[in-house]
This record gives C-alpha cells, structure tokens and sequence, in this order.
C-alpha cells in the first residue's frame, strides 16, 4: 500500500485538531517549525522518520498507532477507532468494566 504524502499530513491536522494544539504548538513541542509543520499539513513535503516520530509523540501516538489511522485507498483516515482503542487499552480492568455497563445502558 501506497500512501500519499496529503493523507499523512491529514492525520496530522485531524489528530493535532482534537489535541487542541495549533500548528505553532505543535512546531514548538516537536521541536520543527510551524512552516516545515504546516507543509506536511497540505501534504506539500513527505516528513523524515524522525521528523514524523517527533510529530507523533506530541501527538501522544506512537508510529503504528499512526499509520493504522491511515486506510487504504482513503484519503480521509479512520482516526476515531484508534483513538478510542488507545484509551481503553490505557485503562484498568474496572474501568473497562465501567465503560462496558455504560455502552450497554446507552445502546441498546
């Protein structure tokens, strides 16, 4: 699989979006500049691996949580599900257990 240098960059932006962060805090906390950052963004420039990783880290993602956000032959990524798994795979057996209860209650 192929992928383009527009849908890393749109993680990028959907993932910095719900962390709150703007492109200059994340150029400030990953150590890059805002321009260098905002290319990627636009999908102008691929980033280097250990650019990427920095990004990522910011991000509070690792590398492959990064790039199972990106689908094949989708240029919009499935941000959602990652995100959701990394949460649950953060917490403790009754919190699971508290979530789970709470799904049931809420979808029936």
């Amino acid at each position: 699989m192929e992928i383009s240098k527009k849908s890393v960059g749109n993680v990028i932006r959907t993932v910095r979006k719900r962390r709150g962060h703007t492109i200059e805090e994340l150029a400030y906390l990953s150590g890059l500049h805002s321009t260098h950052i905002g290319k990627i963004e636009r999908g102008e420039i691929s980033p280097s691996v250990d650019s990427l990783d920095k990004i990522v880290t910011v991000l509070n993602l690792n590398l492959v949580q990064f790039f199972q956000m990106i689908t094949a032959n989708k240029e919009t990524p499935d941000i959602t599900n990652v995100m959701i798994e990394k949460k649950i795979s953060s917490m403790t057996s009754q919190e699971k257990d508290k979530l789970l209860h709470f799904l049931e209650l809420y979808h029936t």
